[in-house]
Formats: C-alpha cells, sequence, structure tokens
C-alpha cells in the first residue's frame, strides 16, 4: 500500500497509536519524496524525527527514476497538482 506523507505525521501523533500498529503489521510503501517532505520539515524535532524513522524502516521507499519524474510531468500537464502530489501520484 502505498502511503502519502500525511499518514506518517498522524501516525507519530499522540491519540494515534493504532494507526502505528497497523502500518508496522502490514507491507507499506512511500515515495521518496514522502520521505523528504516528511524528515525535512524544518520545525522537525528530534523526538519526531526518530518516530518517523522508526516507522520508516517498516516501510518500502521508492526511488524517484526517469519514468515517474515523466508520468509527473504528464499529470501535470493535465491538470493543477503540486509537484510534490505528482511525483507521488
Amino acid at each position: 500500500m502505498l502511503l502519502d506523507s500525511n499518514i506518517f505525521i498522524y501516525a507519530v501523533q499522540p491519540g494515534y497509536s493504532n494507526l502505528r500498529k497497523w502500518l508496522v503489521s502490514n507491507e507499506i510503501s512511500t515515495s521518496s519524496i514522502t520521505l523528504v517532505e516528511v524528515l525535512g520539515y524544518y520545525k522537525l524535532n528530534s523526538f519526531d524525527k526518530k518516530d518517523f524513522e522508526d516507522l520508516f524502516s517498516y516501510t518500502e521507499i521508492y526511488p524517484l527514476t526517469q519514468t515517474i519524474i515523466q508520468q509527473s510531468i504528464n499529470l501535470r500537464q493535465q491538470q493543477k497538482m503540486s509537484l510534490g502530489d505528482a511525483i507521488i501520484a
């Protein structure tokens, strides 16, 4: 299952322990762009960073390839879409 940034962000928040448990007990994946979006947040504290890194250790990370880049270009030419969302899609 390919997940976007918001799922990972919710999973480390208090009150979402069931989501986190579900994520680590299932086969999950994400884009390398999601990794940049989540871990690259400029206000990320060391506690949350550790939680994210732990969660990403259970996650298959798909690299950015030339095929994905071309598909992202095609998507953005067809409709208004952020760069990150086009790459992840």
